[in-house]
Order: structure tokens, then C-alpha cells, then sequence
């Protein structure tokens, strides 16, 4: 029988409340299947007269407009927030007509199909003059399909721009999945006009943003993500004999994406009312594979801003299937009685995975998303700098990518591959490539102002001890021989693998190996000035495997995959380091949330050989739990040569037995 218990969520599964304005993302709602072209990092810029310093809690405001009993706010959010006029964001370096636009899904049978969207309103930080709005279908499998909605706005202001539609639009949603829903502006190239687009931290998920015009590929929908927050753009929809009186909205359900066999699955989402009452008491109901296993009663429950928090521990037996399960939340019950309307928002879900064994974690890989053209690209450093202080298991890798404004020296071709499939933004970073649970994309935006460095540090650090929630199923072993007359470097990369590394990486597993040069001093942009002398540290130099890695040279559970390297002769050989990781294989199919980096280590060149080197604390007080060789493999005793000891406290150490 599976025991849930109602209590605070431990700090594995994080929430997402450590976001600045400047660094916000959350869970993102898919994208639509038309050919959409990814914008260049740095394209979309922020308005640089101000920079927030507090750390914000995104996602949850609840301040709603005044509307009347029969009419509704259809959006990514439905509260009155709009950015502050010197907080905008804008594409100064496209002049020129554009469109800007978020998708709002809809579903059958959802509290808005049949309503009438009566009005749009669209929020700015700056105005643009004339504009217009729009509303273009997206058929049920998710192409672009006609515009439906067509209504031109005379003039703009600063705030809510409210759009009364001459001609009511009726929500059909049996045939299509949302809408693209937003505006034309003018872009200028300079001045606080430059900046009028208003991107707000509110609503139970972020939609991406799209913007059409030529971005620098030609014509088109240009994907902007989800970094900035939500675009200001509502529709207001009419609907005849209005909505249900009691009516509870759930948010995603969060849980970590594995789990050991007979240990504790912690899982967390939230409960709104969008009624017009407040029920006096719900029932949230939670299963497992779609079955119930238990639930939890709210009486008299106190919907604050921030919503109910409904967390929840899933003890997993011992005896549970090995692989992927699904865990969902659910409104079972308001004021006693089984929901019957407007029901399409009561149950969200979350898959994860049961394992049996892990091998010790040996370092952490932080890829560092980074420019010298970027003007907030020294705070995101900053930040690193304090994670890697707080740790001694980082393995960090600064990939530098080239801007609109100029050409980073640094940039490797094989580098923009790696960005392309987990960022469009910089400062960014991924860590160990986990994602928090249904938030996209990979890398999380770390430009963090100094005033909330610490707060920052605490929680990227946090964030790392949640990703290894990952097992490691596999050891990563580097040998190094390095010949100095000819500047050619051997890298040898084995290790052995779990049983079960089969089941979960299987043949998606690559093995990505990088070359780093610490010590490289060159201009860096640093808010608004130049720094001509700047220290870049972590820079990747060279990617030894294909970017997304090679296939492992498997034989049974063990591995060996063999390279060779010349050095440029612009390289230090002694500021330089190898990095080799395990992960799956990015696919269209995984990159949003099942990249999984297993293990990983890092070597220094100098070094004539490395292997397993990880001491994460001296284990004072603690017990033997586990003993490995230099190649990761489990021993059953203690063995000559070097052992790797995981201690009870968690901590590792290595020793000599003689």
C-alpha cells in the first residue's frame, strides 16, 4: 500500500521561487508545429536604464481584473500585471514592422469553448503607435492554421491596451488545439521606445513567445522561448449563462524523475479557485499508473496569492517495476461532490522512473552559455564563481556564442550545436542537463544581480543536489598521455556501467568528451562598458566527440572509447582540462526533459593520468555503504590499489589499499 503524506517539500524538488525578473522561467506549453525559426541569443534585449535586484516569486499572483459575472480572462495569465515602463524588452538591432504573439491552448469542453472572445488586450512597456490585433488558429495536431480575429488599434499607451472586437469570435475548440494570439508593433533601433514589450512572472505556466518578421533567416515565426516570462496579451470572453460557481484550477504536478526502489517520491503542485466562490472544502486525489492510492482534504482552505499547496511523499515499495510510472493530482472532490464542469484543468501528471542501484556521483557539469558581447554575462560568471566555491564537484565548461553586435573570439562551430538544443539565452547555464520538471528549455537563465548573488549560489547549488536525483548508472574514468613535442594529447575514457544503465540510457548513450583552457584574458562587455582585460576561465576549446556525443565502445558492462588530439599552438597545455560525461543523446524526443547526464569527470592535462578523484568530505563519523575500483566497479571487498568508499553521510573518498 502506498502511504501518502501531506507535509513540506523537501529541497530535492525545488520550486521555482529563486527567480529574478531578469532570470525567470517556468513550465512551458508546447510549441506549435509549424516551421519556426530559433532567434539568435541576444536578439530579444532589455531595457538596460534598470536592472531588478530582489528576487521575485513567479507564477503566482492572483489579482484579478474586474470583469462582469458572464465574462472571463482567456491567457497564459489572467491577472492585471504589466511590466513597469523601464522594464521592457524589445529588438532594437530588427527595425522595422513586426509581430509579437504567445499561444493560448484550448480544449473541448473546456470553461471557455462555446464563449465569445468579445475583446483582446495587450500590455506595454513603451507605446508603438498604431498597431493591431490577432487571433490565428492552431489546428488539433498543432499546425498554424487561418486567422480568425483581424482588428486594427489606431494608438497605443504605456499599460493595458483594451481592443473591443467589432465582430465577437466564437470558441470552437473541437478542432483546434489554441490559439496564436497577439499584435503588430513598430520596432525602432534606439531610445526607451526601442523597449515596449512587456513580459510579466504570472499565470500557473509560461508560454513561449513568438515574434514574426526576418530575424536574420528570412521570413518567419522566430521562437524566443520562454526566458522572459509571459507576453502581456489576454483575451476577454463572453460566455452565455457565465461559468460555474465553484470552479478549482490545479497546477502542474512536480515530481522528482526517479526514484530508488523502496525510497520516497516527493511530488508538489497547486490548487487556484476560479470560481465565483470559494468552496469551504476539496479533496485532491493522487494515483499512481492511474490508479488512486490515496488523497488529502482541505477544509476551510485560505487561497492566498500563491494559491493551496498541495505536497505529497509517495513511499515506493521495494518491489515496484523497474522503469517509467506516472504520478497524477487531481481535483477528486469540491464541497464534497465530484466535479462535472469545467474540468479540463483538474488533473495534471508526472512521469517518473524506479531504479534499484547507483554508482557514486563523481562531479557535476555545469555547460556555461556565455558571450563576450553580453552585458550581463559577468554576473552569471559571478554566480558560477560562488557555486564553484560552495562545491568541490563542479566540472565547468564556458561555451562562448557570437551576438548580433559582434563576433566572440572564443566561439568553436561545434559549441553553437551544443547551444542549440538547450538555450537561447545568455547568461545561461544546465546543470548535469536536467531539467525541473516540465519547464523548458535545458539551460536556466543565471544573471543575477549582485545584491541576490547568495540567494542565487543557495539555489543553483540546491538545484544540483536535485539532478542527482538522476542515477549515476555509469563511472567515467579519464586517462591522459600528453607528448610535448608534438603537442599530441591521448584521451582514454572507460568505466563500467549498471544493469540497468541499458534500461534507461540504452541507445541513446553517448559519451561527450570536451577540451577546456582556463586563463584566457580579452575584452568582455559588463553592463554597458568594456572590461579590456577580462579573465575567461572554463572556455571551451574543442569538442574531441561529435557535439552530441560518441556511441560507447561497449564490452558487456564495461566501455572504452580511445582519442587523439593535437594542440593548437595558441593553447596551454597546463591551463587545460578534459571533460568526458555520459548522457543520452539529444533527440527531438528527449531535449526537453530527458537529456540525463549520468556521471562525469574532469582531468587536468598536465596530469599523466586520471581516474575517479572525487572527495567530497572526509567521511568523519560516517560508515562504509559501498566500495568501488578506480574504474567504478563495485567491490564486494576491500581491493589492492586505489577504492573509492561512499560513506553513509553521503560524502566519498578515495584511498590506497596497500
Amino acid at each position: 500500500m502506498l502511504i501518502i503524506k501531506q507535509k513540506i517539500m523537501k529541497k530535492l524538488l525545488l520550486t521555482l521561487t529563486a527567480f529574478m525578473l531578469i532570470a525567470g522561467t517556468t513550465n512551458a506549453q508546447d510549441r506549435f508545429k509549424q516551421d519556426v525559426l530559433k532567434a539568435e541569443k541576444g536578439i530579444v534585449q532589455r531595457n538596460q536604464a534598470i536592472m531588478p535586484g530582489e528576487i521575485k516569486k513567479p507564477m503566482k499572483a492572483r489579482k484579478k481584473i474586474q470583469l462582469a459575472d458572464n465574462e472571463k480572462i482567456l491567457g497564459v495569465y489572467d491577472t492585471d500585471d504589466v511590466g513597469a515602463a523601464n522594464q521592457g524588452l524589445g529588438l532594437p538591432t530588427y527595425p522595422g514592422n513586426l509581430k509579437a504573439a504567445t499561444i493560448i491552448p484550448i480544449s473541448a469542453g473546456s470553461k471557455f469553448d462555446g464563449g465569445k472572445i468579445k475583446a483582446i488586450r495587450f500590455g506595454l512597456c513603451q507605446p508603438v503607435g498604431a498597431s493591431r490585433v490577432f487571433v490565428i488558429e492552431l489546428t488539433a495536431n498543432g499546425n498554424i492554421g487561418s486567422e480568425v480575429v483581424s482588428q486594427e488599434v489606431v494608438s497605443t499607451s504605456a499599460g493595458w491596451n483594451m481592443v473591443e472586437l467589432t465582430t465577437p469570435y466564437t470558441i470552437d475548440a473541437s478542432n483546434v488545439s489554441g490559439y496564436l494570439v497577439g499584435f503588430d508593433y513598430t520596432q525602432v533601433s534606439s531610445g526607451t521606445a526601442a523597449y515596449p514589450l512587456s513580459f510579466v512572472n504570472a499565470g500557473s505556466s509560461v508560454s513561449p513567445t513568438y515574434i514574426y518578421g526576418n530575424l536574420g533567416s528570412g521570413l518567419g515565426w522566430y521562437s524566443m522561448g520562454v526566458s522572459y516570462g509571459n507576453l502581456s496579451v489576454q483575451c476577454i470572453v463572453e460566455k452565455e449563462g457565465g461559468y460555474p460557481k465553484y470552479d478549482l484550477i490545479i497546477g502542474n504536478t512536480d515530481a522528482a524523475p526517479f526514484v530508488k526502489k523502496g525510497g520516497e517520491l516527493y511530488a508538489y503542485t497547486a490548487v487556484w479557485s476560479d470560481g465565483k466562490s470559494v468552496p469551504s472544502n476539496f479533496t485532491v486525489g493522487i494515483g499512481i499508473d492511474g490508479n488512486e492510492v490515496s488523497s488529502i482534504d482541505f477544509n476551510a482552505p485560505e487561497f492566498t496569492d500563491e494559491g493551496v499547496d498541495v505536497n505529497a511523499t509517495v513511499n515506493i515499495p521495494a518491489d515496484m517495476a523497474t522503469g517509467e510510472h506516472s504520478l497524477s493530482m487531481y481535483i477528486k472532490a469540491i464541497n464534497g461532490a465530484v466535479p462535472t464542469e469545467a474540468t479540463s484543468d483538474d488533473r495534471s501528471s508526472a512521469a517518473f522512473n524506479v531504479y534499484t542501484e547507483s554508482m557514486p556521483r563523481q562531479k557535476q557539469l555545469i555547460e556555461h552559455f556565455t558571450s563576450q558581447y553580453c552585458t550581463y554575462c559577468p554576473l552569471g560568471i559571478s554566480v558560477l564563481e560562488g557555486v564553484a566555491a560552495k562545491r568541490n564537484d563542479i566540472a565547468w565548461v564556458s561555451i562562448h556564442g557570437d551576438m548580433q553586435s559582434g563576433n566572440d573570439q572564443y566561439t568553436v562551430n561545434e559549441g553553437n550545436y551544443v547551444m542549440s538544443f538547450q538555450t537561447n539565452t545568455y547568461p545561461s547555464a544546465s546543470f548535469n542537463r536536467t531539467t525541473y520538471p516540465n519547464t523548458t528549455p535545458v539551460a536556466l537563465g543565471i544573471a543575477y544581480n549582485a545584491s541576490v548573488k547568495d540567494q542565487a549560489v543557495e539555489y543553483l547549488s540546491n538545484f544540483i543536489d536535485y539532478t542527482n536525483n538522476v542515477p549515476a548508472l555509469a563511472s567515467v574514468a579519464i586517462n591522459t598521455t600528453y607528448d610535448n613535442a608534438t603537442r599530441n594529447l591521448d584521451i582514454k575514457v572507460s568505466g563500467q556501467t549498471l544493469d540497468e544503465f541499458t534500461q534507461f540510457i540504452g541507445s541513446d548513450a553517448a559519451l561527450t568528451v570536451y577540451l577546456t583552457e582556463d586563463g584566457l584574458v580579452a575584452k568582455q562587455l559588463n553592463q554597458g562598458s568594456w572590461i579590456p582585460e577580462f579573465t575567461h576561465d572554463n572556455v571551451l576549446r574543442k569538442v574531441v566527440t561529435h557535439p552530441y556525443g560518441d556511441a560507447m565502445n561497449m564490452n558487456g558492462n564495461a566501455y572504452e572509447n580511445t582519442y587523439s588530439v593535437t594542440l593548437d599552438e595558441g593553447w596551454n597545455k597546463d591551463n587545460m582540462h578534459v571533460v568526458a560525461f555520459i548522457s543520452r543523446k539529444p533527440k527531438q524526443t528527449n531535449i526537453s526533459d530527458k537529456l540525463w547526464v549520468t556521471n562525469t569527470e574532469i582531468s587536468a592535462v598536465k596530469d599523466a593520468a586520471t581516474g575517479i578523484d572525487t572527495a567530497i568530505s572526509n567521511g568523519t563519523g560516517a560508515t562504509e555503504v559501498a566500495r568501488y575500483n578506480a574504474n567504478g566497479v563495485r567491490l564486494s571487498a576491500p581491493q589492492k590499489g586505489i577504492n573509492i568508499v561512499k560513506l553513509s553521510d553521503g560524502s566519498i573518498k578515495k584511498v590506497i589499499v596497500e
